[in-house]
């Protein structure tokens, strides 16, 4: 995704610079089987203009939702393997500027899955370690993050009777799900503020 200039789009496509996504340059793998998925992203910044952080690549493999102890408890991983390369805008002086590391993260979260009448409650408890080869200050860190919480959900449905052969309309189901999530960071090993950020 290459502009000549840091006005083009606003210029040329106004609406696609307020409501599209950002723009891009990337190569993306993804492969998914049942509840595994393993990424490959490869992202570049070609416009000087533009603060974007790049992969050089990352890998990322994750599984959702597995099933253990006998169906009592359910266990979710995502990991993440890669060098990162924030790149500032180049008209922006000053920090935090251009910064890179080679980072790899893991989170692992378990969740016991309970029904409270209509409403699916979920406690969870998960683990976070990321080591970093170059934080801040130029020094390899690296941070385990403690995390706990409780998710929670209700399906409510309601069915229309509407018939139409035209559109081959055989009733109408309007399905909405409301959803409340609590989650807590209780223990932090490093802060935040020294550390790489790369994910916003």
């Amino acid at each position: 995704s290459y502009s000549s200039d840091a006005n083009f789009l606003n210029e040329y496509f106004e609406q696609e610079f307020k409501e599209g996504k950002p723009q891009e340059t990337l190569a993306y793998l993804h492969y998914a089987r049942e509840n595994f998925g393993f990424t490959m992203l490869n992202k570049w910044r070609i416009n000087d203009f533009t603060t974007e952080v790049e992969s050089l690549p990352e890998a990322r493999a994750l599984l959702s939702g597995r099933p253990i102890f006998g169906n009592r408890l359910v266990y979710s991983t995502d990991n993440r393997l890669g060098f990162l390369k924030r790149r500032q805008d180049d008209r922006i002086p000053g920090p935090p500027g251009d910064y890179d590391s080679f980072r790899f993260d893991t989170y692992h979260e378990l969740q016991l899955p309970l029904a409270v009448g209509p409403v699916k409650v979920a406690p969870f408890a998960g683990a976070r370690y990321t080591y970093y080869s170059r934080d801040m200050l130029g020094d390899s860190n690296n941070r385990t993050l403690l995390t706990a919480g409780v998710r929670t959900s209700a399906r409510l449905w309601k069915l229309y009777d509407v018939h139409n052969r035209l559109w081959d309309l055989n009733g109408i189901r309007h399905v909405v799900v409301p959803r409340v999530d609590y989650i807590t960071a209780f223990d932090s090993t490093s802060p935040a503020a020294g550390l790489p950020q790369f994910d916003y």
